[in-house]
Parts: C-alpha cells; sequence; structure tokens
C-alpha cells in the first residue's frame, strides 16, 4: 500500500512539474511574440539576434519553438538568420488573447492596420464587413472605413486612429460620419450587403472607433467607444440598441453598459 501511495505522489509531482513547464513555455513565447511585435512596427524584417533584449521581463527560452509555431501559422517567415513578420495582426490577437491591452496593442500599428484589427474584431463576432466603401452622391465624395452586417444591425465604422483630443474634435467626426451613413443609405448599392430585403429593415448605425482611451460618448445619435471597449459593445449591441438609437443618449449611460 505505501509504494502504491509513493507511485501516486509521484505521479502527482509529476503532472505538476509538466504543469509548471507548459506555462513557463507559455510565458517564454509571449515574450518572444511581445518583442517581435514591437520591432517589427519599425522593421517587419530584421536579424534573430535584435529579439535579445535586456528587459528583466523578456524570457528567450522557447525561442525555436516559438518561432517554428508562428512559421507554420503563416504570422512570420523564419529564414536563416532573419525574422519576416507577414501577419502583425496576427500576432496582435495572439497577443491580446494572452491579455495584453487592445490600446496598447493598437499604439504599435498604423493606421491601416488599426482598421483590420477593427474589422477583425467585427469578424469574431459573426459580422460581415467590407472595407473603404468609397462612392460619389451629388457630386459629394465620400468613403467609409468598415461597413459591418449581421442581423438585424448594420454599423458604418469609422477607426480613428488618433491619441488622446478635446471633445469638440470627436463630435465633428461623429457629425461627419453620421452624414456619410445617411448618403451611403441613399445609394444602397455602394454598401454591398446581400440580403433578400431593403437596407431599411435593417437597425442602422454609425460608430466610431477610437486607438485613444477616451469616454465613452455619443454625438447626434454617434458613439464614440476606444478600441479596448469595442468588443464589450458589440456583445451589447442587441440588448442595449434600444439606449443607442434615443438621439438623448449621454455617454454615461454608455459607459455604465460597456463596463457592466
Amino acid at each position: 500500500m505505501p509504494l502504491r501511495n509513493e507511485q501516486r505522489l509521484r505521479d502527482e509531482d509529476l503532472g505538476r512539474c509538466e504543469n509548471m513547464q507548459s506555462s513557463m513555455d507559455r510565458r517564454a513565447a509571449i515574450s518572444i511574440c511581445e518583442r517581435i511585435f514591437q520591432i517589427s512596427f519599425k522593421k517587419p524584417r530584421f536579424l534573430k539576434t535584435e529579439l535579445e533584449s535586456k528587459d528583466k521581463n523578456f524570457d528567450g527560452s522557447n525561442l525555436r519553438g516559438t518561432l517554428d509555431a508562428l512559421s507554420s501559422e503563416g504570422v512570420i517567415k523564419h529564414l536563416d538568420k532573419e525574422i519576416e513578420v507577414r501577419n502583425r495582426i496576427g500576432l496582435a490577437e495572439i497577443l491580446m488573447k494572452a491579455g495584453r491591452s487592445a490600446e496598447t496593442l493598437s499604439e504599435l500599428l498604423s493606421w491601416r492596420e488599426f482598421e483590420r484589427f477593427c474589422r477583425n474584431v467585427l469578424e469574431a463576432n459573426g459580422f460581415s464587413v467590407r472595407s473603404n466603401i468609397r462612392f460619389t452622391l451629388d457630386k459629394q465624395r465620400y468613403e467609409i472605413d468598415l461597413v459591418a452586417a449581421k442581423r438585424p444591425h448594420i454599423l458604418f465604422v469609422d477607426c480613428k486612429h488618433w491619441r488622446p483630443g478635446g471633445k469638440s474634435r470627436y463630435m465633428k467626426a461623429a457629425l461627419k460620419q453620421r452624414l456619410r451613413m445617411q448618403a451611403a443609405l441613399k445609394k444602397e448599392s455602394v454598401i454591398g450587403i446581400r440580403d433578400d430585403n431593403s437596407l431599411s429593415s435593417f437597425q442602422r448605425l454609425s460608430l466610431i472607433v477610437s486607438l485613444a482611451d477616451v469616454s465613452t460618448m455619443s454625438f447626434r445619435e454617434t458613439p464614440v467607444v476606444p478600441i479596448f471597449k469595442f468588443n464589450s459593445f458589440l456583445i451589447g449591441l442587441d440588448q442595449f440598441y434600444d439606449e443607442l438609437s434615443v438621439e438623448s443618449l449621454r455617454g454615461s449611460a454608455l459607459e455604465n453598459w460597456i463596463d457592466s
């Protein structure tokens, strides 16, 4: 009997060691991904030696395994002495799933990558998305960053890769986005949403997603949502759309339900 107990304890110790090693490997992999993400902001192709960091939080102990895994996913191309980053958005999503702040990650994205990041968040929530819709109406040219549809909602999204600024800046942006949405609805063919019914059957919303950690607010029925709250905003959209549709909506109301 004592032998069985000893064997059981050895098995439990082995299991704990394996779990600990797995946890250490994950931490090392995330540390390496962060370093690659930081370097590739300015240099999409760089020497492997540049991954070495004096940062005490950097852990390069699982470098080969991490590079092989990223290469197999098409995120990087692992060359002999170099690394070529091919999908920075993929890296950002890996890091966000590991608990890194969406706002912090977005600061290391170009405006075009930020737009793609917003699109991926929409698609992850089941929306069909079209990007960079350009059209002319009454001799006026318009462009909308993203149009996203998931019944019963259709969103007209402006992605603002802005640092913090005054409220008046967002008021002007919200008004312009509202006008873009209204123009697009007058010319439904440019939106390209495949549906048997007219767009009038959708609940329509103009929306601004901001890089900056601004207070969630709404102007002219156009919510301004910081990127790190965008996912929560979409998850709660069905339940709280009635609030969003009220023209007198205050930012505090949005803040309450997004944070809940």
